[in-house]
């Protein structure tokens, strides 16, 4: 059934597969945060919040409302 060879000489492609796509994934997603930290410091941000001066944010966000959450001012002792 198994042609005389042993379990590791079985699973030997298997396991070389996935530490092939470990190593390459690795490298690969090492290269693109690489290439996305030099254009940020280049200043083109890729993705994420935007750096705004004062009043262009409150041209954007005139309409924006907040978050609805009640808050309760603790200053003061009782």
């Amino acid at each position: 059934m198994y042609e005389g060879r042993s379990i590791p000489d079985i699973w030997r492609p298997a396991w070389l597969g996935g530490i092939l796509i470990f190593v390459f994934g690795t490298l690969a997603l090492t290269i693109l945060d690489a290439v996305a930290q030099r254009l940020y410091l280049k200043g083109e941000p890729i993705r994420g919040t935007r750096e705004l001066p004062p009043k262009k944010y409150a041209h954007e966000y005139r309409r924006v409302g907040g978050v609805a959450l009640k808050t309760f001012n603790q200053g003061s002792e009782i």
